[in-house]
């Protein structure tokens, strides 16, 4: 009789602990099953950053070679303008010279012709 009754008055523990041993279990099921989501949701992150890192320093690494191309072209126009600036200035003490040359002939043929 005893046993009867301390079976009936403990069942209904044995019930709930049993009850909360599996709803425990549940939500360590779905904890665990949060922390992969959340964890391949991170992974996922990660790599989408890298990639967008990569792109960027692609995109930078293109933007420095134009900015040098840019540049070198600037300094080339620059050279080549300066170039133009000094053969043109030869070019017009060329054009003076000659034309005084042929001055100081066309003198020097005066002279001689009025010597003669």
């Amino acid at each position: 009789k005893a046993s009867a009754k301390a079976f009936l008055e403990t069942e209904p523990l044995r019930i709930k602990m049993g009850n909360l041993e599996v709803a425990l279990s549940a939500q360590e099921a779905a904890a665990e099953e949060n922390k992969r989501d959340l964890t391949a949701q991170l992974e996922a992150s990660a790599k989408k950053l890298s990639a967008q890192e990569v792109l960027a320093e692609e995109r930078e690494r293109k933007l420095t070679e134009q900015i040098e191309a840019s540049t070198a072209s600037i300094e080339s126009t620059r050279t080549h303008r300066e170039e133009l600036q000094h053969g043109g200035a030869q070019a017009e003490v060329h054009r003076l010279r000659v034309m005084l040359g042929a001055q100081v002939r066309a003198q020097q043929e005066e002279q001689l012709a009025r010597d003669a």
